[in-house]
């Protein structure tokens, strides 16, 4: 039996993942067949509470060799790959769904669908890029409440089609350390970035990049692109260097695949609240406004123009972007706002020759520096009178920092669902 659920946290407190455990608790005699998935959505989505992730989960009758996934409380929580198929029934979801409404927070507009087969993978696809129109659970037999907007969650969650593109450890901390400062050193975890764990710690801000700030369950979260590795490096870590923790649980994602970016030719074909990737060219140098944010003015593929943004939490990436210079070819990457791409990634894929100012010309009558005659009017000699053209002045090409590739924000400014351009270099 496959389930789906979304929406039961608010910006008060809560956590889907956390509440999965519960679900569990609410039918013993069954468990699950392998880790639960925990699948992000459109990120840009104005109804998210925080990072717009929905989780999907198969159940079966134990049977077969089992591998430990998790543990609630001390005792572990097993999955049985081999285990007997559990058909989706109204009693099922009945029990499922009394564990929903003991523990989701009151505010939230939770959906739970059950099902015997994953919906179309279309539906994943929908709510990762875009946002379906009105709450639906596909015709699957399913409960809500609230404004039911979770339906939209369980249900792509159900439909994700998969593979993992990485898996995360979540460490959940004890009920009555809950909505306190967490205790977490960043030194051991930091370290695992090299070979175990990504976006863990972000070396720009110079602090744990895996750890919430907000009064939910969660601990901790370690995301890597092998689950052994997190299992066998990861959690031993982690205990040496968080306060202590009984709950665990480990999470089969598409975070970090990279699915939210749609490719376009034109911003016009930008899907509602999307994010995209265009080929653009610079129009203008750069400019800083109040608050540390650069804007960049641009012309897509269509000769359309946008103004692409690097906005201050990006940090040293804004350094990057204010390199750029008029006739750059470039290639952008992010969400789409009033004609603004608030930049996630950026390619440099061809620099232009720019030529700069070295010094006034000389006038080839009396050999003095001859003077401007206002923007774009040339020169003249305030000795002799003599006129030259805007060229004639001493020219020389600009050295350029920019190296062509693809450049990103730090750690801690990405998305969850952002591929990090060492994966797309292949490293």
């Amino acid at each position: 039996m496959l389930v789906g659920l979304d929406d039961t946290d608010s910006l008060t407190g809560g956590c889907t993942t956390h509440l999965t455990l519960r679900l569990l608790a609410a039918v013993p005699e069954l468990a699950l067949a392998g880790p639960p998935r925990l699948v992000r959505l459109n990120p840009n989505n104005p109804r998210k509470t925080r990072g717009n992730g929905a989780v999907a989960f198969t159940l079966v009758r134990p049977q077969g060799p089992p591998r430990v996934v998790g543990a609630w409380h001390g005792e572990r929580v097993l999955a049985y790959p081999q285990g007997a198929p559990v058909a989706a029934t109204e009693a099922l979801l009945d029990l499922l769904w009394a564990a929903v409404e003991a523990h989701a927070e009151p505010d939230a507009g939770t959906g739970l669908v059950v099902a015997d087969a994953p919906p179309p993978a279309l539906a994943y696809w929908k709510a990762v890029r875009g946002q379906a129109a009105a709450p639906d659970a596909g015709g699957l037999a399913h409960r809500r409440r609230g404004d039911g907007w979770g339906l939209v969650g369980a249900y792509a969650a159900l439909a994700w089609p998969g593979p993992a593109a990485s898996w995360e450890l979540i460490a959940y901390r004890a009920p009555q350390r809950v909505g306190t400062p967490r205790a977490v050193e960043p030194a051991p975890l930091a370290a695992l970035d090299r070979a175990v764990t990504f976006h863990t710690f972000d070396t720009a801000a110079r602090r744990l990049a895996c750890v919430p700030h907000t009064p939910c369950p969660v601990l901790a979260g370690l995301r890597g692109r092998d689950a052994a590795s997190l299992l066998a490096q990861g959690l031993p870590a982690l205990r040496s260097a968080a306060e202590p923790f009984d709950t665990w649980l480990l999470w089969e994602t598409n975070q970090a695949s990279g699915d939210h970016v749609t490719p376009v030719q034109s911003l016009a074909q930008a899907p509602p609240w999307g994010t995209i990737e265009a080929d653009a060219v610079v129009l203008d140098r750069p400019i800083r406004r109040a608050g540390g944010h650069l804007f960049v003015s641009c012309k897509d593929r269509t000769g359309a123009r946008f103004t692409a943004a690097a906005f201050e939490p990006t940090k040293g990436f804004r350094d990057a972007v204010g390199a750029l210079r008029a006739g750059d070819r470039i290639t952008v990457v992010g969400p789409v706002e009033d004609g603004t791409v608030r930049l996630e990634k950026l390619r440099v894929v061809a620099l232009a020759n720019v030529l700069v100012k070295e010094a006034n010309p000389v006038c080839p009558e009396c050999g003095k520096r001859m003077k401007s005659a206002g923007a774009g009017a040339g020169y003249r000699c305030r000795t002799c009178g003599t006129e030259a053209p805007p060229d004639a002045a001493d020219l020389h090409d600009e050295a350029r920092t920019l190296k062509p590739g693809w450049l990103e924000v730090p750690v801690g400014a990405r998305r969850h669902l952002h591929r990090p351009v060492a994966w797309t270099m292949g490293l």
